[in-house]
């Protein structure tokens, strides 16, 4: 046999195994990009998404807080096929601090879309409880054929409107209400009473405190000088002030608010105050 019969027969050997060669290359691509394509994808990174509207509102978290909550997710050690949206948004709506959240996928980002509920008023009572309440209530879940959907009750809850402190929530500047302040009382007449003051051009940013006193009621507590406020156990938040503002322009604008300890303006058609020792 010379040797160009043992090339010939050779041949064919070598071309069904160059064949079975490039056949498996081509198999592997083809089964790595199905998988990639059935969302075998690695998750690259998170993205949080604020609601355009809540950019310059007040916000007890920021997007790396956020991030930071979803850790013990491992997200990007996932693939994205791995990874429960709605577990995701049951994890954060838990929390209370969000009116709603969104989490969907893109490519090879996990978005997440959060509105956040807006703090109005940090508390502090006499039973060491701390809390933020908010003007936003707290989304509801319901299970709905394996599917989470969250809405609001009808019926009044205090603790819809509860947003629980944690110290490592960014600090902002709020009113403090203090001493025996209940959730109802707080969540309704309070609520009520900072708005009040709010809407009031000489009165909104005068106040830092509301004290509430089991003898003595509401207190309102100024910012710059040392006389007590006090509304009492009523509730026409705006006729008082107004009998605020009269006192102040016809009395005080005599005086001065170191002539008085207190001032109270529960009772009908007048003022009861208390002039300081001199």
């Amino acid at each position: 046999m010379n040797k160009l019969d043992s090339k010939q027969r050779f041949f064919p050997l070598i071309l069904i195994l160059a064949v079975v060669f490039i056949g498996g290359i081509i198999f592997f691509r083809m089964k790595k990009s199905n998988h990639e394509t059935s969302g075998q994808i690695p998750c690259s990174k998170v993205q949080v998404i604020m609601e355009q509207d809540q950019q310059n509102t007040l916000k007890l978290v920021d997007k790396q807080a956020i991030i930071k909550m979803l850790q013990a997710f491992d997200l990007t050690k996932k693939s994205m096929n791995e990874i429960s949206s709605k577990e995701i948004e049951h994890f954060l709506l838990e929390k209370n601090l969000f009116k709603s959240v969104d989490v969907y996928k893109l490519n090879s980002t996990l978005c997440v879309e959060v509105k956040q509920r807006i703090p109005l008023l940090l508390v502090q009572t006499d039973q060491d409880e701390c809390y933020y309440v908010s003007k936003d209530k707290r989304a509801k879940k319901q299970k709905r054929e394996d599917t989470f959907v969250y809405e609001e009750e009808e019926v009044f809850n205090p603790e819809d409107y509860i947003i629980n402190f944690q110290a490592d929530y960014q600090a902002i500047k709020l009113m403090l209400a203090t001493g025996s302040v209940d959730k109802e009382f707080a969540t309704s007449e309070l609520i009520d009473l900072l708005e009040t003051i709010k809407q009031d051009k000489r009165y909104h940013s005068f106040f830092g405190q509301i004290h509430k006193d089991p003898k003595e009621g509401v207190i309102l507590v100024p910012k710059t000088v040392k006389t007590k406020i006090i509304f009492g156990f009523g509730t026409n938040w705006s006729e008082m002030l107004h009998k605020l503002l009269v006192f102040e322009q016809e009395v005080i604008a005599r005086k001065s608010w170191k002539d008085f300890k207190s001032l109270r303006f529960d009772f009908n058609h007048q003022v009861v105050a208390k002039a300081n020792k001199k």
